[in-house]
């Protein structure tokens, strides 16, 4: 079965074509509850306390650092935006874009390198009398 129009998805469900603006409302109403439970997923997002990440790294060592975080949800709105799709998400431009529109995506890569040989430096006071 092949549904062009809402018209059409009435009659191949057997409701009368009155109830058109009823599956309308329906559907914004759907598309609400998704855009507030993205929106929440975002707040949620910004007080993280886990914003810092290590490098992407193999066998061989680092090859990549974590740019951003972007949720599934966010993520296939971008894929299906007209002008950005996959080109967008990969290009620095649209990285850009994404982490100015969207700061809670930004994650700060640390250095995964292990620091051996410190030693603790002596402080001295010197007493005048």
């Amino acid at each position: 079965m092949l549904v062009h129009t809402l018209s059409d998805f009435c009659q191949a469900s057997g409701l009368p074509i009155t109830m058109v603006p009823d599956v309308i409302k329906v559907f914004q109403q759907r598309e609400l509850a998704e855009l507030s439970a993205h929106q929440a997923r975002m707040n949620r997002a910004a007080g993280r306390p886990d914003s810092e990440v290590l490098p992407l790294s193999d066998s061989e060592g680092e090859f990549g650092v974590v740019e951003a975080r972007i949720p599934k949800t966010l993520f296939f709105n971008l894929m299906a935006r007209p002008n950005f799709g996959w080109e967008g998400l990969t290009s620095d431009e649209g990285m850009r874009d994404i982490l100015r529109d969207n700061p809670q995506c930004r994650v700060k890569t640390v250095s995964g390198r292990v620091q051996v040989g410190w030693q603790p430096t002596r402080k001295t006071v010197k007493k005048y009398n």
